[in-house]
């Protein structure tokens, strides 16, 4: 590796840190209410907690680090144009395309990395969340459901519980069930206990002692059965509504192809899932198309300081990922293939990327000093 080599790296990796950090704090800190919920008020475990916040930094970090590159690239050529160290550098004979050697290969370490968390990473702890999450109920059910509270964390369901223990033993059960709107119940029973069925992997609450009352809602009939045990079943995907991800599970592309040709091609929803599928290869190359045009950024920026390359920067981000919004438009209007829609925001980015580029690179563009006023 050559001096001029070390020397952009010395320069690009800090404010590539410095961003990694205070996006991943950003975005974090929208889960922070509800991490300190857990911890306060439903007394889940610090260990838990952790494991929780360890499995969305993979989907985190894919769009943390994309954006990172871009402002290490122009913080860094800002600096260097600022301080008219890109007017030695072509002083010395040394092109653009020189310069952005050392910014290429970082910003394709970066893709790979993006990539491996996009395809590989991010799919398993989607699957591992739920795990995580049923682990923490065998454990103890107390941490979604609180004693003396009518507990609305179940679609469609209330369900007070006069005592739960850390064993998940409940005590004094008033549950009011609507997941099936047509034929409403009260469920009143003296004990019970969350646990997790083995076969079907989904929540299970063993009631013993009670009663089940319900009134059809076309008909004046009344029906009431009373047990000495029955088993009321979740399924584990209406779980807590409020909490990141447990509800995002990951299908694969062979299962979002079926079910989008069961539908005749046309269900939005099967079209969006497949888009996103693709999206999860599209994405990574960004890394690399935002490292190289945050090099001619940050020569172009160089009047505007630091703060004024930082803020082209961010608008840079924000044109992108509003093309990523219109991809979710022209798919579901079908418009474009989700195939397409993917990769439309690289095609244009690339494009961008290409022209600024070579803008840059022209002779006696790229290090070009402002001129002197008159005096």
């Amino acid at each position: 590796m050559s001096v001029l080599d070390r020397y952009i790296i010395k320069e690009w990796i800090p404010p590539f840190l410095l961003s990694v950090g205070v996006l991943l704090f950003l975005l974090l800190a929208q889960q922070m209410l509800l991490m300190i919920e857990f911890v306060v008020e439903r007394g889940a475990g610090t260990i838990s907690i952790l494991k929780f916040i360890a499995h969305l930094l993979p989907s985190f970090l894919v769009l943390s680090l994309p954006i990172a590159v871009l402002i290490a690239s122009v913080s860094a050529f800002n600096r260097f144009s600022g301080d008219r160290e890109t007017i030695a550098f072509r002083s010395a004979g040394i092109s653009l395309y020189r310069l952005l050697r050392p910014v290429f290969t970082l910003s394709l370490l970066v893709c790979l990395v993006v990539f491996v968390l996009s395809v590989v990473v991010k799919p398993w702890t989607g699957f591992s969340m739920k795990n995580l999450a049923i682990d923490m109920l065998e454990r103890d059910g107390s941490v979604v459901l609180k004693e003396g509270q009518f507990n609305n964390l179940f679609k469609g369901m209330v369900i007070y519980a006069e005592k739960v223990s850390e064993s998940n033993q409940m005590k004094g059960i008033f549950i009011q069930d609507r997941r099936h709107p047509e034929a409403p119940h009260l469920i009143v029973a003296k004990q019970g206990r969350l646990q997790v069925d083995p076969a079907s992997g989904n929540l299970l609450l063993h009631l013993a002692g009670g009663s089940l009352h319900q009134k059809s809602v076309d008909s004046q009939q009344y029906q009431l059965i009373t047990f000495s045990s029955y088993d009321l079943r979740f399924n584990f995907q209406s779980l807590l509504n409020r909490s990141p991800r447990l509800n995002q599970e990951q299908l694969t592309a062979e299962v979002i192809r079926e079910n989008l040709t069961a539908s005749g091609g046309t269900d939005p929803r099967w079209l969006l899932r497949l888009q996103e599928h693709y999206r999860n290869y599209a994405l990574p190359l960004s890394s690399l198309l935002l490292g190289i045009l945050g090099v001619s950024l940050g020569i172009h920026t160089r009047r505007a300081g630091r703060m004024g390359g930082f803020a082209t920067g961010i608008s840079i981000v924000g044109i992108y990922y509003l093309l990523l919004i219109s991809g979710d438009f022209l798919t579901t209007t079908r418009m474009l293939s989700p195939l397409t829609a993917a990769w439309f925001p690289n095609l244009v980015l690339g494009l961008v990327t290409v022209l600024f580029t070579l803008h840059t690179a022209r002779e006696g563009r790229w290090n070009r000093p402002s001129p002197k006023p008159s005096p």
